[in-house]
């Protein structure tokens, strides 16, 4: 999955800059090493703080044809910084977009966008919305830098249903003394450089200056960053998670179950099975993921098989886990007692209920591996066959 976060080309001094500045450094602090492509060729905001970044220049609208072919590449990440005030050009450039084409090839764009309690500024990204609409997620700045009403985004009939509509994630700037802003400004200084930097210099050696290197003033710098990368850390997981994050997240627990229990003496050949479960409920994903995409009744059609494969696999999954709890709890008993596991069992069981019941939970797990879970594939396979004899019925049948 490859993700393209640009700023939508709000009017200047919004706080996009500062909205996607944090953004990277955020990123990088958590060991995500974004590609920056600077497209404001008036301003050049981003690479002044990050002199690593791309400068595209924009000679014409096809100029940001960069965004699209760079995404293409498996597993990118892109951070793109548009021009503020960006006009009717590049909002019809988004136009051209085969928005449809690149999900099936796994990109997706995500807009971040900073508002103020000015209408212009809410207007502005407003434009872009009637443009973009579903085609994008939204990240949405709230800076209050002028103070903590922002009318025109809280309360205005069309910023409702916005939020209605669209389910933007949100972030707010907290107000931040003029002076420290203006100071990182001069010096081209992430908050972030700053608070890591020591002996009067950043951490990438450059000079900080008397009024950011005060102990108080890093304190409140620190504050601020704290208040902004909380508020962050949930919203990015949420928008930056593949969109088979459902399975992926639940395959990697199943695989490494499996690879911690592979060689359990009585349940290692219903660990086996897991695998294979696990490969069909993520290949069912992914195809009736896509199907439905552009065969909408499709997932109508395969939405009972399919659950019934997801419930199949993780319950399996689950089961199994216990029964594998269930076994030591057994064993550690049968030790305790000293009980000769060829004979008496029986006896032993009808005395001791903690017996019996993990000798119950053992057997359902075998049962329901051995019979229910054994089945994923055939049902991803009838799901991936896509017959859509049911759909081609005429209505003059019924």
């Amino acid at each position: 999955m490859s993700t393209i976060l640009f700023t939508a080309g709000a009017k200047g001094g919004t706080g996009k800059s500062t909205a996607i500045r944090f953004i990277i450094t955020f990123l990088r602090q958590n060991g995500i090493e974004p590609l920056l492509l600077d497209l404001d060729d008036e301003n050049r905001t981003l690479s002044r703080f990050f002199p690593e970044a791309l400068k595209i220049a924009i000679r014409k609208k096809s100029s940001h044809d960069v965004l699209v072919e760079r995404a293409l590449e498996p597993e990118s990440l892109l951070i793109a910084d548009l021009k503020a005030g960006t006009g009717r050009e590049v909002l019809d450039w988004w136009l051209d977009i085969p928005f449809e084409e690149l999900q099936s090839q796994q990109v997706r764009f995500i807009c971040v966008a900073a508002i103020t309690s000015s209408p212009d500024s809410v207007q502005s990204f407003f434009n872009w919305v009637s443009v973009l609409r579903r085609r994008v997620a939204y990240v949405v700045f709230k800076n209050l830098k002028d103070g903590d009403c922002l009318p025109d985004y809280d309360t205005s009939n069309q910023a409702i249903l916005f939020r209605e509509k669209y389910s933007p994630h949100h972030i707010v700037l907290p107000r931040l003394d003029e002076e420290y802003i203006t100071e990182l400004e001069r010096l081209n200084l992430t908050v972030g450089e700053v608070l890591d930097g020591s002996d009067g210099k950043s951490a990438r050696g450059r000079e900080i200056g008397p009024l950011l290197s005060q102990l108080m003033v890093r304190a409140r710098l620190r504050r601020f960053q704290h208040d902004i990368y909380a508020q962050l850390d949930p919203i990015l997981k949420a928008v930056l998670r593949e969109s088979d994050d459902l399975y992926t997240g639940l395959l990697k627990d199943i695989e490494e179950f499996c690879n911690e229990n592979k060689k359990h003496k009585t349940l290692s050949q219903y660990v086996e099975t897991l695998p294979i479960a696990g490969k069909a409920l993520a290949d069912a994903s992914r195809f009736i993921t896509e199907a439905g995409r552009k065969d909408f009744p499709l997932l109508a059609l395969y939405a009972t098989p399919y659950l019934e494969l997801f419930g199949d696999a993780i319950v399996g999954w689950l089961l199994l886990w216990q029964g594998i709890i269930a076994q030591g709890a057994l064993n550690k008993i049968i030790s305790e007692k000293s009980i000769d596991a060829t004979k008496g069992l029986d006896t032993f069981f009808s005395e001791n209920a903690d017996a019996a019941f993990y000798t119950g939970k053992i057997a359902s797990v075998k049962y329901f591996i051995s019979n229910v879970v054994s089945q994923a594939s055939s049902k991803g396979n009838v799901i991936m066959n896509c017959d859509r004899a049911a759909l081609e019925i005429a209505e003059s049948c019924f």
